[in-house]
């Protein structure tokens, strides 16, 4: 039982712990807050210096948090004979121990508080360690909830001015690069991807990778394909990694990956924010990509619209020609537009005039050839992202869209775009040179 002095050792102790706690929240952090329950610990116990060691419960070792006045007195990796001390603590559940001394927080399953040479070492008792102890416990614990929720606040604004700006906007790259700054600025150590399909055009400084749907990356396909948090724990890495689905109502749009290291299981405290903000981002994704679907179906059909006019206004076929390969390289940025027509036994093919030069060369005579082989074989239009037949040949042009050009269901020949990069067109192209 405790003496007079000590108890109101005690009481002085706890009124100085809630002095450190009523503090403006833009000065709390469980580090100051740490900082200043050692000092007033210290001071006490009239210590030189003090710290506090916690106990790693997955490397199962001690491992030195914080320290305040002398603090080059402690090493952030104890001495084996400092361990051999804290180990018969842990397992005795004694208070102070002689080697300076060290206060045992909840039997050592917290850590301990370490102090160098306190001069009032001979007036402790157990009782009043055991007391320490209980109120050290309660002021950590208490720290580590107000700065944590004081964290949480922070963070849910972040979130909701973040929120505000995913639907002020109707650009997807503006609101991808909103989520890569915004996880930056609130998980600074941790590392991001943006795990896009191949519809989704790299952009520049943007952590992002293509989505492949052969990949060995199980998680991540799994998050793409349920819509659901997968994880991908890694104990030789001591890494934990979290794939977020950035899913909107109509579908998931890519997958966001983060990775948190000197970690084998992902922190459960920010699980929740990273949802929420994946969550917010598909569904601003999902709106930008509605938004630019429409604004797209109402250019094409203003094109389809202007075609028609010039179409039935009577003009030659040269003319006909030549205006259709400026509307389709003005609207699919291709390369090369041509217009094939076959005889009526399919043995000859002319290119007709209006087509750009490249048709008119040698080096065409292998496309058309291929094109022409495929369409009077099923009399169905074509649609090649990569185009590399293996004959031997180099092609140029990776990507090539070719549509039958057909009259009272006769067919009569073919128009054919190329571009040389591979997936240069989309699939939208693909259906608006059909209509067209």
């Amino acid at each position: 039982m405790m003496g007079p002095n000590e108890h109101q050792l005690i009481l002085t102790l706890k009124s100085r712990f809630l002095d450190i706690l009523d503090v403006e929240d833009g000065l709390l952090s469980y580090g100051n807050l740490l900082f200043e329950m050692l000092e007033a610990i210290r001071e006490k116990a009239d210590s030189k210096a003090a710290a506090f060691y916690s106990y790693h419960n997955c490397k199962k070792q001690l491992i030195l948090e914080l320290a305040t006045g002398d603090h080059g007195y402690f090493s952030t990796v104890p001495s084996a004979s400092f361990r051999e001390d804290l180990g018969r603590i842990r397992k005795e559940g004694q208070g102070f121990i002689q080697r300076d001394f060290a206060l045992s927080l909840d039997k050592g399953d917290l850590g301990f508080i370490v102090l160098k040479s306190p001069g009032n070492a001979s007036m402790i008792s157990e009782s009043l360690a055991e007391s320490l102890s209980i109120e050290s416990v309660k002021f950590i614990a208490k720290a580590k909830y107000l700065a944590r929720t004081i964290l949480e606040e922070k963070r849910y604004k972040q979130l909701f001015r973040v929120t505000e700006k995913f639907h002020s906007t109707m650009n997807m790259d503006d609101v991808l690069g909103e989520i890569i700054d915004t996880l930056k600025e609130v998980f600074p150590s941790f590392t991001y991807y943006l795990l896009l399909s191949h519809d989704s055009r790299n952009l520049g400084g943007l952590p992002i990778k293509d989505l492949e749907y052969d990949s060995e990356n199980l998680a991540a396909m799994q998050a793409y394909v349920t819509g659901s948090v997968q994880f991908e724990d890694s104990l030789q890495e001591k890494r934990s990694i979290m794939y977020a689905p950035l899913k909107g109502k109509q579908g998931v749009y890519g997958v966001l990956q983060v990775i948190a290291p000197n970690t084998i299981t992902f922190p459960n405290n920010e699980i929740e924010y990273i949802t929420l903000l994946a969550k917010t981002a598909g569904s601003a994704l999902e709106n930008a990509q509605l938004y630019q679907q429409s604004r797209r179906f109402i250019a094409d059909l203003k094109l389809i619209n202007e075609t028609s006019h010039q179409l039935n206004s009577n003009l030659r076929l040269t003319d006909t020609t030549n205006y259709m390969t400026k509307q389709i390289v003005a609207s699919f940025d291709a390369e090369e537009v041509g217009f094939i027509l076959f005889s009526e036994e399919f043995q000859i093919t002319t290119v007709l005039h209006g087509s750009t030069e490249f048709f008119f060369k040698k080096e065409a005579e292998k496309y058309i050839k291929f094109v022409k082989k495929k369409i009077t074989e099923n009399n169905e239009s074509i649609f090649i992202g990569d185009f590399s037949p293996n004959n031997g040949l180099e092609y140029k042009y990776k990507s090539i869209i070719a549509v039958p050009m057909s009259q009272s269901g006769v067919l009569r020949g073919f128009a054919i775009v190329m571009g040389t990069e591979a997936y240069h067109f989309s699939f939208e192209s693909f259906k608006l040179l059909q209509s067209l």
